[in-house]
């Protein structure tokens, strides 16, 4: 799941708990997120677990749902 990271990336995606974010533009901040995003989603072990995400804006928010999907990753937890 974890393929086409680099080092930093993975780090951030395994990390238990809360991760904050920091980099350039077009540093692979969302992808690092997305991936944290499905990462955590696949460890849920109670259907009554959510995991949320907060963005400035809803197209944001679009686009990593529509990444988070793309990695065939069940969002019916993610709000």
């Amino acid at each position: 799941m974890l393929k086409g990271l680099n080092e930093q990336q993975i780090e951030a995606v395994v990390e238990s708990g809360n991760v904050l974010l920091t980099a350039c533009p077009g540093s692979g901040k969302t992808r690092a997120l997305t991936y944290k995003i499905a990462y955590e989603l696949e460890r849920l072990t109670s259907s009554k677990k959510i995991i949320i995400a907060v963005t400035f804006t809803n197209r944001a928010a679009d686009e990593i749902k529509k990444r988070i999907r793309n990695l065939n990753a069940d969002d019916t937890n993610l709000w």
